[in-house]
């Protein structure tokens, strides 16, 4: 079968949505939504942009407060491990157990070590710096 090509009088008439849809205001430059979920998404993008914004025209903060956030997540990924195997060393060295603390609360400072970091870059995200 063949299509018939596009009558001149078809090509003219615009486009009109089904009755009882609503439309999206034409002035946003958005594609109008025929569905009452398209409305959210259409929110949530116009807020990320407007987020984004105002991100791009604040300062970034200085040098010194960034060296300070590097140094302070170098302290927390770094001290638990080091303390838990000293703590461990102690203890072997009470008991007369070889290794086994040493190594076992090593292990326990580099999770402790792994949670504080996540924790605070957290915190750091949900603060927006």
């Amino acid at each position: 079968m063949t299509e018939s090509p596009p009558r001149p009088e078809d090509a003219q008439q615009p486009a009109t949505p089904p009755q009882g849809e609503p439309e999206a205001p034409e002035d946003e430059g958005l594609p109008r939504s025929r569905h009452p979920t398209d409305r959210v998404l259409i929110d949530r993008i116009e807020r990320q942009k407007t987020e984004r914004l105002r991100a791009s025209r604040e300062p970034a903060g200085s040098l010194w407060r960034t060296v300070a956030q590097v140094g302070t997540l170098g302290w927390l990924i770094a001290l638990p491990p080091v303390l838990g195997a000293f703590l461990g060393h102690l203890i072997d060295m009470r008991l007369d157990t070889g290794i086994t603390w040493a190594i076992g609360l090593l292990f326990l400072g580099l999770g402790m070590g792994g949670y504080f970091f996540w924790r605070t870059i957290q915190e750091a995200e949900e603060n927006g710096t």
